[in-house]
C-alpha cells in the first residue's frame, strides 16, 4: 500500500519507515530522521537532483523555547546518493538549542545558506530556523532530530522527546514518543 505524508525512516541507505536508534554516538539513541513521502517514493522525478525530494527546502521549526547555542550554516549539500561522511561534517549545516533544563536539542542536515537564527538568540517553539536540506552524512533531503542531555555530541546521552498533538498511523496522540515505523501527521 503506497502512503502519503512523512514517515520515520532508519539510517541510511535503508529507506523504510521507521525510527532511528543509532548508538554509534550515545547522544544520537532516540534520534528521529524523517522524510516526506508520496505515493510510497521519496521523491519526484528521478531523484538525481535535491530539488526532486518532497522534504528539500521544507521549513524546520524549533521545537521548544531555548537559546541557540551552536550554528552551522555552510556546508554545500550533497548531491543525492553521495554522503560527506568526515567527523566534523557529519551533522551537516545544524542548530543545536539548549532548552535551559538540562536537554538540548539538534537539528540537523538544513539546506546550506537557509537557516535564520544565530548562535546566542532565544527562540520560542514553532519559531522559523531554515530549510531541510542534504548536507553532510546524508544521502537524500530529511531532517535529523535528537535530544540528549549535554551539548557535547560526542560524550552526551539520548533523551526520547516527547511530541504532541499528532497523527501516528492515523491514530491521534496527544503525547507520546515516536515508535518504528509510524507515518505521521500533524
Amino acid at each position: 500500500m503506497k502512503r502519503n505524508g512523512i514517515y520515520l525512516m532508519a539510517a541510511e541507505p535503508i529507506k523504510t519507515a521507521a525510527i532511528i536508534f543509532v548508538t554509534y554516538r550515545l547522544g544520537q539513541r532516540y534520534a528521529v530522521d524523517a522524510v516526506v513521502y508520496v505515493n510510497g517514493k521519496s521523491f519526484a522525478g528521478d531523484g538525481s537532483q535535491n530539488e526532486d525530494y518532497y522534504c528539500f527546502g521544507m521549513p524546520l521549526y524549533a521545537p521548544s523555547a531555548g537559546k541557540v547555542i551552536e550554528v552551522e550554516n555552510s556546508i554545500e549539500d550533497n548531491v543525492p546518493g553521495e554522503v560527506n561522511d568526515e567527523d566534523d561534517l557529519a551533522a551537516g549545516n545544524y542548530v543545536m538549542i539548549d532548552h535551559l533544563n538540562g536537554e538540548y536539542s539538534i537539528l540537523a542536515h538544513f539546506k546550506k545558506g537557509t537557516i535564520v537564527v544565530s548562535v546566542g538568540d532565544t527562540v520560542v517553539s514553532g519559531q522559523a530556523l531554515g530549510q531541510t536540506g542534504n548536507s553532510g552524512n546524508s544521502t537524500e533531503a530529511h531532517l535529523h532530530y535528537q535530544l540528549q542531555n549535554s551539548s557535547d555530541s560526542q560524550n552526551s546521552t539520548g533523551v526520547p522527546a516527547q511530541f504532541k498533538n499528532y497523527y501516528a498511523d492515523d491514530v491521534f496522540i496527544n503525547k507520546g514518543e515516536l515508535t518504528k515505523g509510524q507515518l505521521v501527521r500533524k
